[in-house]
């Protein structure tokens, strides 16, 4: 969910606006709080924080005191706040289900490499392809090499009629987490967000999802010859909810030729986001959720007609577990 405030910021320049498949496990697996492991006194949470204009691009320049984030009235204590380019584990999703065209998985192979070209050299990347079930196609621990070779696979995959996007996105869950880097995405490349096959459900996957740190991205495509059922409206509902959740954002261009322009600008945006450790004491150990709301102070009067109104995008609490 966006929120609209203002603040004294820079804007940096515009950026110019993605084989036969193993089974996956019956069940959801239990999991710890990906990114919310509280460290010895069970008082610390990890909060990343997406700033843009309202063109969607990442402003910069936010300080450590212009944040205040409260629980009801109560402001919570930042421990620490990073605004530098820190490294991501990074989970891309595959829709070759026999939905895509194959000239989008093509694409989409393509639009992977162009992400990681564009990004943190640092980063980790783990490919997941999924129809009516869901594999790995490459892990943490493959190379430039394995992941070309992976993301040449993506296009050889014989199609199958059902999707286990749900399923699909239950396995990015579990291996994010054993990554190494505290900042967790998940990118998706797909169509719509309907399900026919997963054992996942929907209410499982978005409770896991929202317990977890990981940000959800969805690029998606409309099949020029039939939007109307390309693209849904109860698909793209159930996509708008679930990245709202996790607090990343779904794009769905009319134009395919617009899609290299979102994956830079998903790029940018997790090249300047906001990572802040907040410090919650006393921990109730409550099992409940706790909504949380993020403010930027405002810049000084004399400044506040050359900024641009910001808007904020993050997940909105944590569970006290």
């Amino acid at each position: 969910m966006l929120h609209e405030v203002e603040s004294a910021v820079e804007i940096p320049s515009s950026t110019d606006l993605g084989l036969s498949l193993t089974s996956l496990g019956a069940h959801l697996r239990s999991r710890s709080i990906l990114g919310q492991q509280p460290a010895a006194d069970s008082k610390t949470i990890l909060l990343s924080v997406t700033a843009t204009d309202d063109h969607s691009r990442p402003i910069t320049g936010l300080k450590r005191e212009q944040f205040s984030i409260f629980e009801k009235k109560q402001q919570l204590d930042i421990a620490s706040f990073d605004s530098s380019d820190e490294p991501a584990s990074i989970a891309f999703m595959l829709d070759v289900s026999e939905s895509i065209p194959d000239a989008f998985k093509n694409l989409a192979a393509q639009l992977v490499q162009q992400f990681i070209e564009a990004g943190n050299k640092t980063n980790d990347y783990l490919v997941i392809a999924f129809n009516e079930q869901a594999k790995v196609l490459c892990g943490w621990d493959c190379g430039a090499d394995d992941l070309k070779t992976a993301l040449g696979e993506v296009v050889r995959v014989t199609p199958r009629m059902n999707t286990a996007f749900y399923d699909a996105c239950d396995l990015a869950l579990t291996k994010l987490e054993s990554s190494k880097y505290r900042r967790r995405v998940i990118i998706v490349f797909t169509d719509d967000g309907a399900d026919n096959a997963s054992k996942t459900s929907l209410t499982r996957l978005r409770n896991v999802l929202r317990e977890s740190s990981a940000a959800l991205y969805v690029i998606g495509v409309i099949n020029q010859s039939d939007p109307g059922i390309t693209l849904g409206i109860p698909g793209r509902g159930i996509l708008d909810e679930l990245v709202s959740v996790s607090g990343g954002k779904a794009f769905f261009p009319l134009d395919r030729k617009k899609l290299p322009d979102v994956v830079d600008l998903v790029a940018a945006e997790l090249s300047h986001q906001y990572t802040i450790s907040l410090n919650i004491a006393p921990a109730t150990h409550d099992n409940k959720w706790h909504s949380i709301k993020v403010k930027v102070a405002p810049p000084r009067e004399e400044s506040r007609g050359k900024f641009p109104k910001i808007f904020l995008r993050y997940r909105e609490g944590y569970y006290d577990r």
